[in-house]
């Protein structure tokens, strides 16, 4: 499980700017190709890999997305066969992205895939120059598969259909701003506030029952995540997300803010909020996204139960335009610099008809805060 897009997307961008700068334009079907082969490296990485990020203490998100960067600069940059073995020898001595910032709630979490984004695209401009890189960055004596993944990995599953079935097709995308373990629980504890009317003040207890990865990643140390102390503990917490949607009828960024992690009511109904390994699911969804059993428990005896199995923005369950739309608005709100407007609308105009666009430097304008007076 990974974040593809995070830093394959950016790397791309980038390197659209770059080849603008040196007066050549980036069509939207070229900067759409590098963002797929890019997407496509990083995700067949995650499908093949077969030891999960506790054990490992890699985040994959970053781990794989230097890899996943580097395809889609390079590819977007224009880079030969060669140069682009070499960009990627290049980026596998920069490689790195530890689980530790997770434990930690240390906001290096969120510059670890930025960190991945940097060194691919200093890696794609060496290779340019000339630099040599190592050759067998992969499957070497020590390749990164045997260095950091201990040669747990399908190779078949690495390169069957390559380039004929796309497994980043198969990504969702995420309604919620925080980790994507917490999101079931979340949309069963809205759907059960919607349903039953839950009031909140009479909540007596909720039991949230989930696979053993996303309890050790969301819900330990049990003290620290029914009361997280920074905003990333936030995020992985299962206690204080459930909380939130039960309270308010939404997540969204703003229960992510200094400010938000200390409000009495949240943090209240977080001490009542007690996790488990339920081994149905741990059996079924071991290595997955788990699926969250959610029971309210209320003051007068009754129960409300509720299990959901797939998180929304599964391609199974899809968001729908209004849901992106919802999501682009509050990001754009959160913004540290003011925003236009219409930024949201213009974004999403410009990504819809990116495929026929000569140019996609103005996917970069659009991203640009209001000027100042």
């Amino acid at each position: 499980m990974l974040h593809a897009g995070v830093s394959v997307v950016p790397a791309a961008l980038a390197a659209a700017e770059l080849r603008g700068a040196q007066g050549t334009l980036v069509s939207g079907a070229d900067f759409i190709a590098g963002v797929a082969a890019g997407l496509e490296t990083i995700c067949r990485l995650g499908v093949a890999t077969r030891i999960g990020i506790i054990e490992s203490g890699w985040m994959y998100t970053a781990l794989f997305g230097h890899f996943g960067a580097t395809i889609a600069a390079g590819r977007v940059l224009g880079l030969d066969l060669a140069q682009m073995v070499n960009a990627l020898g290049i980026v596998y001595s920069q490689t790195a992205g530890n689980h530790q910032v997770t434990r930690d709630g240390a906001l290096t979490k969120r510059m670890q895939p930025g960190f991945a984004a940097q060194a691919a695209v200093l890696s794609v401009q060496l290779a340019r120059r000339g630099m040599r890189g190592v050759q067998e960055t992969f499957e070497g004596v020590d390749g990164f598969l045997r260095v950091y993944l201990h040669d747990r990995c399908d190779r078949e599953a690495l390169r069957a259909g390559l380039g004929e079935r796309f497994e980043f097709l198969q990504l969702s995308y995420k309604p919620y701003p925080c980790c994507r373990f917490d999101h079931t629980a979340i949309d069963a504890a809205l759907a059960l506030r919607a349903a039953h009317g839950i009031a909140p003040d009479r909540i007596r207890r909720v039991r949230v029952g989930l696979n053993h990865q996303a309890y050790e990643a969301v819900c330990t140390p049990v003290e620290v995540r029914k009361a997280p102390s920074t905003i990333v503990r936030a995020q992985f917490s299962i206690p204080y997300t459930v909380a939130a949607a039960l309270l308010d009828g939404a997540v969204g960024l703003g229960h992510f803010t200094d400010t938000a992690i200390r409000r009495a009511d949240i943090l209240a109904l977080a001490q009542r909020v007690d996790a488990f390994v339920d081994p149905d699911i741990e059996r079924e969804w071991g290595r997955n996204v788990s699926p969250a059993d959610v029971r309210v428990e209320m003051t007068d005896g009754t129960t409300h139960a509720l299990r959901i199995d797939l998180p929304l923005g599964h391609p199974s369950r899809p968001m729908t335009a209004a849901d992106f739309e919802a999501k682009a608005a509050d990001c754009f709100r959160a913004s540290a610099r003011a925003m236009p407007e219409d930024a949201p609308r213009l974004f999403r105009t410009l990504v819809e008809s990116l495929e026929s666009a000569h140019d996609v430097s103005a996917l970069v304008r659009a991203l640009e805060p209001k000027e100042t007076p």
